[in-house]
């Protein structure tokens, strides 16, 4: 974690005097603000599914008996051949059944309020604060140009995103 925060700083540095040597101070400003603000969101966003995970996890919600991405892909076992012979249903009644089953499986007030729990993380909304703030702040003092601002962003979710590629190929090879 060390070596991807320096690795993190070096770009940020580089970034920084790229954008001093083209567009001034304002632009400096800008492109920083945007950078650190986009690896702060991408931190904290990672850091709080990764909670999510482990805690589902440790709950044991993941199910043992099928493959939830075969499940995903084919929730009515299409693609198994069983050999029995379709039953002739009119268009009307299958949409009907269809309804009534979606329905049913609609979640109810409890189970959104308790499935949307964890995916409010203090530590994202704070990353997020820093990046709205820092916009405004910016504003406020004159100091935004949005082209670099937006650079900024990109640049910090592209450096947070190659830089955890590269440490995981380290690992699995």
């Amino acid at each position: 974690m060390k070596s991807l925060f320096l690795s993190l700083l070096l770009i940020g540095f580089g970034l920084g005097l790229v954008a001093l040597s083209l567009g001034g101070n304002g632009g400096v400003w800008s492109l920083e603000t945007g950078f650190w603000s986009a690896v702060a969101v991408a931190a904290a966003s990672m850091r709080s599914y990764a909670r999510a995970v482990r805690s589902s996890l440790e709950a044991g919600a993941v199910p043992a008996d099928r493959d939830v991405i075969a499940k995903l892909e084919d929730p009515y076992d299409l693609d198994e051949d069983e050999g029995t012979p379709c039953e002739e249903r009119s268009v009307s009644e299958i949409l009907r059944e269809e309804k009534r089953r979606l329905r049913s499986a609609r979640p109810g007030l409890g189970e959104t309020v308790r499935n949307a729990v964890p995916s409010f993380s203090l530590l994202r909304l704070g990353a997020y604060g820093v990046l709205v703030a820092g916009f405004f702040l910016m504003r406020g003092s004159g100091y935004l140009r949005i082209f670099p601002y937006l650079v900024g962003l990109g640049a910090g979710l592209f450096a947070v995103s190659a830089l955890l590629m590269a440490r995981e190929r380290r690992h699995e090879g």
